[in-house]
């Protein structure tokens, strides 16, 4: 799969390309757009982008996982050489990795959470000025039939800013 995004004017262009996409058996789960305004989006039945489009929460909680059990291992291997656990026992040490797993797993979701995406940081002006960020998941064998479907129906007021990303399939 690939991910087009591309800037869209206004809400009925966003609804158009809606149309088109799904025409080409493009469902709902592939197609998001991010705007200054979701609820607009919502009466149109357009689907906005969900949290983990918009954020880096997936990334910040592999990140604070990885940061926290790696310091862990560094703690226990302190602990083990002063003594501090009984030979052999794997109770007490399996306990502090599961914690030390969930803090980590904590703290990086809320710096996740609060850190825009990178499609996203790099449309904000765009966003904030009032246009729709669509993004859409296309087969690799349709990516230029989309694409070119979507300029030609859109050229009067189309902003040719495409951009194709490689993402896992589903």
């Amino acid at each position: 799969m690939r991910r087009i995004h591309f800037l869209a004017d206004d809400i009925e262009q966003v609804e158009q390309v809606s149309n088109l996409v799904h025409q080409q058996g493009i469902s709902d789960w592939h197609f998001h757009v991010a705007s200054k305004q979701p609820e607009h989006l919502d009466k149109r039945h357009i689907k906005a982008a969900n949290i983990f489009q918009r954020t880096e929460i997936l990334q910040g909680a592999m990140v604070g996982v990885g940061l926290v059990l790696c310091l862990s291992f560094f703690v226990l291997g302190w602990f083990i050489d002063n003594g501090m656990f009984i030979q052999g026992e794997i109770v007490q040490p399996t306990g502090y990795f599961l914690s030390a797993a969930v803090l980590g797993l904590i703290l990086g979701c809320a710096v996740g959470i609060n850190t825009q995406s990178a499609t996203i940081r790099r449309y904000h002006n765009a966003i904030d000025e009032g246009l729709f960020l669509v993004m859409i998941d296309v087969p690799q064998e349709k990516v230029g039939f989309i694409r070119s479907m979507i300029a030609k129906r859109n050229s009067a007021s189309y902003q040719e800013d495409f951009r194709i990303h490689f993402i896992q399939a589903h």
